[in-house]
């Protein structure tokens, strides 16, 4: 493991790295692109939502300073934690409900909700180890 995390500190797999997460980014984005004019729920076009990440990737790319990469730690740190508290706000909503028996909640989704904040974690886990030297 201190392999992995050593040849995360070098700074031309951190450019690899964020231009593969930009690369993937940007093709989520693409399967969405008729819905950048609409506003979401937070009052926001999609557009705009989808521009913040993406010049904090391309800044990683060419730059690659501490000051990208707090922004970027600190956005996907957020999303982990409104994710986690989502997940479980939807288990407890479901697991209360009057009108229902029996919860509906079966292993199967415990499992992946369970897999969605392993990967959750890891990718915070890289992203953190992957601070640079500058």
């Amino acid at each position: 493991m201190n392999i992995f995390f050593k040849l995360l500190s070098n700074d031309k797999v951190q450019r690899i790295l964020y231009s593969i997460a930009l690369l993937f980014w940007l093709i989520l984005w693409i399967n969405d692109w008729e819905r950048n004019d609409s506003i979401s729920s937070m009052g926001i076009k999609y557009f705009w939502l989808g521009l913040f990440p993406t010049l904090l990737l391309v800044l990683q790319v060419l730059f690659n300073n501490q000051y990208a990469w707090l922004s970027i730690l600190s956005l996907f740190l957020l999303y982990t934690i409104l994710t986690v508290y989502n997940l479980f706000l939807m288990i407890m909503v479901d697991s209360e409900r009057m009108y229902v028996k029996g919860v509906y909640i079966n292993f199967e989704q415990i499992l992946s909700l369970v897999f969605i904040v392993i990967i959750l974690t890891l990718i915070n886990l890289v992203l953190f180890k992957m601070k640079p030297n500058n």
